[in-house]
């Protein structure tokens, strides 16, 4: 992921926040379903890293 997603990246993640499906994130982001889901899954690792930096 590039610096594309550096700025729209942020929007993926509130909509994804708000319950909004990856159909439904990729149609208002304008990304590609493969772009929103690398995101998405960028996004799970970064939390999942957080978490176990705070035990």
């Amino acid at each position: 992921m590039g610096s594309r997603f550096a700025t729209g990246g942020t929007a993926v993640v509130r909509l994804a926040i708000a319950g909004a499906s990856v159909t439904q994130i990729a149609a208002a982001s304008d990304y590609s379903l493969k772009d929103a889901v690398a995101i998405l899954d960028a996004l799970g690792r970064d939390i999942q890293l957080d978490r176990l930096q705070l035990r």
